[in-house]
Order: C-alpha cells, then structure tokens, then sequence
C-alpha cells in the first residue's frame, strides 16, 4: 500500500513539473518563484575573506 501512494506521489510531482515547464516554454515568465523570508541587509562591496592565496 505505502509503495502504491509513494509511486502516485512520485507520478503527480513529475507531471505537474512537466506542465510548468511546459507552460513556461509557451509562455515565458509564467513561473512564479517562492522568495526567501526576510534577508539580512549586505552591503553590495561586503568583503571576502580569502582563506587560500
């Protein structure tokens, strides 16, 4: 019983990843994307530390 819903778990995933990137190809832009929660402010010139020379 639990392989049968893993594998109709498994087969709805794929679909509706197939249909958006269809839907993407027709129209593109369509996809939305989930944003992260609140970021911390960085400055854009944020030093880097390099740990090998």
């Amino acid at each position: 019983m639990t392989e049968h819903i893993t594998r109709h778990k498994k087969e709805l995933t794929c679909k509706v990843a197939l249909s958006r990137i269809r839907r993407e190809a027709r129209k593109p832009g369509s996809t939305g994307w989930v944003k992260g929660g609140r970021q911390l402010e960085q400055p854009a010139f944020a030093a880097r530390v390099v740990t090998s020379p």
